[in-house]
């Protein structure tokens, strides 16, 4: 079997290739990755579907050990039902209790900074001032030719 210290750096091998077997690399690995990720999430969860079905907590097999361990807790509250709170616990313990959520943080409207850029003169010349707009790095869609 070969070893990771018997095969040259990825950055040699990728500079010393075509374009051609670059695409071909780029798509065919990146499916072929996938499509392992998906295969060791099925036999994860499989794995652990046997051993929940057995309750067994522990994993002892020719070449494995391991164990289950629980989850974190999900809860889910009945607002409906928990509303009832309020008129049993002092409205100090109820602020504390029933927490609204954050306003929401500012961010500016670019569809609405276009329209008002629209208008021209100073509007315009300090939304186009204030704006900073830059592209990130470019996708590349490849095809296979038949």
């Amino acid at each position: 079997m070969t070893t990771e210290t018997d095969r040259p750096p990825v950055e040699d091998v990728i500079k010393d290739m075509g374009d051609d077997a670059l695409a071909e690399t780029a798509l065919e690995i990146r499916a072929e990755g996938k499509r392992l990720l998906d295969m060791a999430d099925h036999a994860e969860f499989e794995l652990v579907s046997r051993m929940v079905a057995r309750e067994a907590t522990k994993l002892d097999t020719e070449h494995w050990t391991g164990a289950l361990t629980p989850s974190a807790p999900v809860h889910s509250i009945n607002d409906e039902k928990m509303m009832k709170l309020r008129n049993l616990v002092p409205e100090e313990d109820w602020r504390r209790v029933r927490v609204q959520p954050p306003a929401p943080i500012p961010h500016w409207d670019k569809r609405v900074l276009n329209e008002l850029a629209k208008r021209g003169g100073e509007v315009k010349t300090l939304i186009e001032n204030a704006t900073i707009s830059e592209r990130g790095r470019p996708k590349l869609k490849l095809e296979r030719k038949e």
